[in-house]
Formats: structure tokens, C-alpha cells, sequence
């Protein structure tokens, strides 16, 4: 954590996050009522993905890392060829197997 917040001190960024450490329920429910989008950019392989599952839950936009359990989680397959030319790495959502993956 100290990491982060220095290096988002140094990018100049560092007034654009809330460091919130560990949060109790009720406070993760406003929580995810108040964001407009949930990152997740873990290096680290999820074995479950929990917190990804909670905020489309809460129905908040996802933005996940393509590793461990997120892509088979959120029914991701790799985008088509056409789509691959954009800069950034996109995924199509298979929304049925998204939805027996809330329920």
C-alpha cells in the first residue's frame, strides 16, 4: 500500500484516490454504490475473484487483470482481430455465464 501511495504521490495523482485499507460491510455496500468503476489490476493470479463477484453484484463496470479465475469468472473470450488493433486489450462479456457466476 505505501507503495501505491507514493508512487501515486510522485505521478501527481495522489488526490484522485481514497485510501480505505480494510472496510466493514455496510461500508462496502455504500462503497460500491458510490464508484463508477471497480479496478482490480492484481499481478498476482485470484483464485476466486470475490471482490470482482461483489461489485457486478452491485452492478459497477469491472476492469480486471486476464489472469486466475476473472477471465473463466466473467465468461471473457479474447476480442476479434479487428479489435485487437486498438491500443488497449479488449474482451467481449458472455453475459449468460456472467450471470450464473452472480446468482
Amino acid at each position: 500500500l505505501l507503495r501505491c501511495q507514493t508512487l501515486a504521490q510522485e505521478l501527481g495523482i495522489a488526490e484522485r484516490f481514497c485510501w480505505r485499507g480494510q472496510i466493514d460491510r455496510s461500508e462496502k455496500i455504500h462503497l460500491l454504490e458510490e464508484i463508477d468503476v471497480f479496478a482490480m489490476p492484481t499481478p498476482v493470479p485470484e483464485a476466486k475473484g470475490i471482490p470482482v463477484i461483489e461489485a457486478m453484484a452491485a452492478g459497477v463496470p469491472v476492469v480486471a487483470s486476464a489472469s486466475g479465475a476473472f477471465p473463466e469468472l466473467l465468461g471473457i473470450h479474447e476480442a476479434s482481430p479487428a479489435e485487437k488493433e486498438s491500443s488497449c486489450k479488449c474482451f467481449k462479456i458472455n453475459e449468460q455465464l456472467l450471470s450464473r457466476n452472480i446468482q
